[in-house]
């Protein structure tokens, strides 16, 4: 057996400096991996890549009068939110105007509970793309319009459909999509809540009796109508009560 000449082999000694970067750059591998891990979680349920995705404990009822009947109301909704985030059935239905918090701790509601987010313009894109034939970005939703719509239709997963309105699902082939989620939803008693900024009359007209008749039943479903909650973006954080 011919005998292996180690004089022709260069053998590499890693210096204090060496070990000490290649740790280094483990525990930036470490670290990039467990990004991504959130980044994938995160991008789970419905939630943009970059998004900041707010919790409760960040919700201040504070921002509203706390002498009147804004704070009660708007106090009240965060403990709604929260109880629904904790049920595994039951329908929420969020009716009030823009900034009193509603998209807010519905998104707080769906990290919570290991939900999906979704807004009534998202879903009208969705049906609409996945129709005509265009590629799905998202390869986490199938681009089969009716396989999609099963697959969030049932899932036992909290559904946030938000943003209800404004002409986002409009009549014809896409309201009767988003009415056999609702109807599948509803009859599933599955976890989901719903909200819009349209009154209770503009949402009969937007969405049609059938929908109307399942998103407000209050033999199932909480219905909150926030008629005093104040637009706090307009509220200077500053001010005192």
């Amino acid at each position: 057996m011919e005998r292996l000449n180690l004089k022709n082999i260069s053998i590499k000694t890693f210096t204090p400096e060496d070990e000490k970067k290649w740790e280094e750059d483990q525990k930036m591998l470490k670290i990039k991996e467990i990004e991504l891990r959130k980044l994938d979680y995160k991008m789970s349920m419905g939630f943009l890549k970059n998004e900041k995705i707010p919790s409760f404990k960040e919700f201040n009822p504070k921002l509203q009068n706390k002498n009147s009947n804004s704070y009660k109301e708007i106090l009240d909704l965060l403990e709604t939110v929260k109880r629904w985030s904790e049920s595994d059935k039951g329908w929420l239905t969020l009716i009030g105007g823009v900034g009193v918090g509603k998209t807010h701790l519905l998104k707080s509601a769906i990290f919570r509970a290991n939900g999906y987010y979704l807004t009534a313009y998202e879903f009208d894109q969705r049906i609409k793309d996945f129709r005509s034939g265009m590629e799905d970005k998202n390869t986490l939703i199938f681009t089969d319009p009716d396989e999609w719509l099963s697959r969030i239709a049932n899932m036992k997963r909290h559904l946030v459909i938000d943003d209800i309105g404004a002409g986002y699902i409009q009549r014809g082939w896409t309201l009767s999509r988003f009415e056999r989620l609702i109807d599948l939803r509803y009859r599933n008693q599955l976890p989901t809540a719903i909200a819009t900024n349209l009154d209770e009359k503009t949402l009969d007209l937007e969405l049609g009796e059938r929908i109307n008749s399942r998103i407000r039943d209050r033999n199932y479903a909480i219905v909150k109508i926030i008629s005093y909650g104040q637009d706090i973006r307009r509220i200077n954080r500053n001010d005192k009560y």
